[in-house]
């Protein structure tokens, strides 16, 4: 099965053919997807602005697990190496979304590849939280004057089972 983001939500299509369809009731309406490094699961993130869940859904049982709530905005999960933990955010201001839009020549017209771009947004903060759920727990830096702060919102990825990179910031600055 192959899947892919589109209008808000993840549709999936067998690779021989066929029509997209939504992957399962509950990406329908969903972003921010993320495969797990074993390719058995996925996380993703659900609501608005004024709150959202962050779910791990299990492929081969089809079955969701919410394993954090925020009465903010969501975005941005990103596993660990391990699949053991996941990142996201939470908060700030939400940035504008500009989608890119390619049909390589060489592919043809039925292939269509979407880039999102984020024009910028206001600060948030990240959390770490096992995959499996848990007390979320806010990952933090050190700014420029050397006050402790929350980093900014998305762009996290894993580098290893402890590390985190941070390619985004809030407008801090960190």
């Amino acid at each position: 099965t192959f899947f892919f983001s589109r209008d808000g939500g993840l549709l999936a299509v067998s690779p021989t053919g066929g029509a997209p369809h939504t992957a399962w009731a509950s990406a329908a309406h969903a972003r921010g997807f993320s495969l797990s490094p074993d390719g058995t699961r996925i996380a993703f993130v659900t609501g608005a602005a004024s709150g959202g869940d962050l779910i791990v859904h299990t492929i081969a049982n089809n079955a969701d697990q919410t394993i954090a709530h925020a009465d903010s905005a969501l975005g941005a999960p990103s596993w660990s190496s391990d699949g053991v933990t996941l990142t996201y955010s939470v908060g700030g201001r939400s940035a504008e979304l500009i989608p890119h839009y390619a049909s390589p020549p060489e592919i043809g017209p039925k292939l269509i590849f979407v880039a999102t771009e984020f024009a910028r947004g206001g600060g948030g903060t990240t959390f770490t939280i096992p995959a499996t759920g848990g007390t979320p727990q806010p990952v933090a830096g050190r700014g420029a004057s050397g006050a402790i702060a929350g980093f900014g919102r998305g762009g996290t990825a894993w580098i290893d089972g402890t590390h985190t990179l941070t390619t985004r910031t809030s407008n801090g600055g960190l």
